[in-house]
């Protein structure tokens, strides 16, 4: 397991996260937001750090994300390649599914399913 700690806004003091159980990352109105596996309704967490530090963070302790730009407004998203499910095409788009519960779990994203594989570690 990979823990970092992370600061909540507004005096809301410290996080510390569970990088493994981290789906997605990336900014949101000047804030940037960790979505997790938890499920319910309170499945992300608000930090202060940028998304790229957050990413840099754990990705030193060798967790590997794959960046992507969100197709409905080219919002970078950086996704934990152990918490993708699977990428297909639909309709000629791209599909990145991710472990993350309900309406939260799919994304469509400007790259092709080539590119997509390209980032996703293999063996």
């Amino acid at each position: 397991m990979t823990f970092v700690r992370l600061t909540r806004p507004e005096g809301k003091g410290s996080l510390i996260l569970n990088g493994g159980r981290a789906v997605l990352i990336f900014d949101a109105r000047g804030k940037t937001v960790v979505r997790t596996t938890a499920g319910g309704e309170n499945t992300s967490f608000v930090v202060t750090e940028s998304a790229e530090d957050v990413v840099n963070r754990l990705s030193s302790q060798g967790m590997t994300f794959i960046k992507v730009a969100r197709r409905s407004d080219s919002r970078v998203l950086f996704i934990n390649a152990d918490q993708v499910a699977g990428v297909y095409e639909r309709t000629g788009l791209t599909m990145v599914r991710t472990t993350a519960a309900g309406e939260h779990a799919e994304y469509t994203v400007l790259e092709t399913l080539d590119a997509v594989e390209k980032m996703l570690p293999s063996k």
